[in-house]
């Protein structure tokens, strides 16, 4: 399934910089040696996604692999972050209990669509039919794929229907070295 992302949009305080030499004798000489200047300063409206490339996995996943010899599953136990990887395709996702949560909020069964296809009851996209049936709810900005398109919704159903459920893990979070574990530290 994928959701909207979230912006935040706010203003903070810029200096435009030039190394032009101004006109005006508003400005202040930042670098004497590469004549960069400093003028005025101005509001600047900055734009940020801030649930950028994120997703929930439902936990079975790797508890019951539908995977044939997969002697790595096992290794992805205690993880409760991965960052995934496929076709255009990236997102940092966390471990959860997702059909728990739709059980307990009283999503089972059908999936009820509008006339677009639309669910009713989630806010986002699914090919699912059944709430059983989504394992994975991710981001638009996880598909990379989206931005050659005018219409994202064409392109996820472009890109579900190319691309296999194989999914490359590329990192996942590690215990702290530190003190065996009981030490943590930030870099």
């Amino acid at each position: 399934m994928v959701i909207d992302d979230l912006y935040s949009t706010f203003s903070v305080l810029a200096l435009f910089v030039s190394d032009k030499e101004p006109t005006t004798e508003d400005y202040n000489l930042l670098d004497i040696d590469k004549k960069i200047f400093a003028y005025e300063s101005f509001d600047n409206k900055i734009k940020n996604c801030i649930w950028d490339g994120q997703g929930f996995l439902e936990n079975s996943v790797l508890e019951n692999p539908d995977i044939e010899n997969r002697n790595d599953v096992d290794n992805y136990q205690n993880n409760s972050m991965m960052i995934l990887r496929n076709r255009s395709f990236k997102s940092c996702v966390i471990r959860t209990r997702l059909q728990e949560w739709f059980r307990h909020k009283g999503l089972a069964g059908e999936i009820e669509k509008d006339c677009r296809g639309m669910p009713i009851y989630l806010n986002g996209y699914t090919e699912a039919t059944t709430y059983e049936e989504i394992k994975m709810v991710v981001t638009y900005s996880s598909l990379k794929y989206i931005k050659f398109f005018d219409n994202p919704i064409t392109a996820i159903k472009k890109w579900m229907s190319t691309v296999k459920d194989l999914f490359g893990i590329v990192k996942t979070d590690k215990p702290t070295p530190y003190f065996g574990g009981k030490y943590v530290r930030t870099n």
